[in-house]
């Protein structure tokens, strides 16, 4: 860090069911230098950080001359369509709607949206997103028609953890009344279950 000072910030959740992370920040310009992730039981489980830092090194401006031989113009994607209310999704997409029935304090539905998405079999199907924070963490429920192969792969619900962006997400796929079902979020893996488990069809009445 050469003669840099870094404080060190440590940020935890209103809720304990929850981690926490900690981060060593220059102090003149806030550039993160290490990042620590701890669960709810004050576990370390991802650290990283940065080593040889340079802060505005000289660039020979050449390295950024590039002559291209062609140009391809790419399409850009249709922007997902977003919704006011869960009933108003109804009648957009092509299978049944799940909604949690348990939900971790603190947690608000922040973002619905349908998108268009071609699958393996080239047909092209409605995708559900739902969106839910607590202003520090986040989870995100995700649905479509099931495919055969949907079926077929997760005749039993898969669970499992990846690292991203500095966090652990806690990851459930499975199939509820031919709906594919996929939640995702920074909470505990046993969280992220229990409300797959309590996940059903959504009602007007609900929301």
């Amino acid at each position: 860090m050469f003669d840099s000072v870094a404080e060190v910030v440590k940020i935890t959740p209103v809720h304990k069911d929850r981690g926490w992370i900690q981060l060593w920040v220059d102090k003149k310009n806030g550039f993160i230098y290490r990042y620590e992730l701890y669960d709810s039981d004050n576990k370390k489980r991802y650290v990283e950080y940065k080593e040889k830092i340079q802060f505005n090194p000289r660039i020979d401006p050449t390295l950024f001359e590039y002559k291209a031989s062609f140009i391809k113009e790419i399409s850009s994607s249709p922007q997902p369509k977003l919704y006011n209310n869960i009933s108003d999704v109804l009648a957009d997409v092509n299978f049944t709607v799940m909604i949690p029935n348990f939900l971790p304090p603190g947690y608000s539905l922040n973002q619905i949206s349908v998108s268009q998405q071609k699958f393996r079999d080239n047909t092209v199907n409605p995708y559900l997103h739902l969106s839910y924070t607590d202003g520090l963490s986040s989870f995100s429920v995700f649905m479509h028609f099931a495919t055969k192969k949907n079926k077929e792969d997760y005749k039993t619900p898969k669970i499992f953890e990846n690292h991203d962006s500095g966090k652990i997400w806690a990851n459930v796929v499975g199939v509820i009344d031919n709906t594919y079902v996929y939640i995702v979020g920074d909470l505990p893996i046993i969280t992220i279950k229990k409300m797959y488990d309590n996940i059903g069809k959504f009602q007007k009445c609900n929301f």
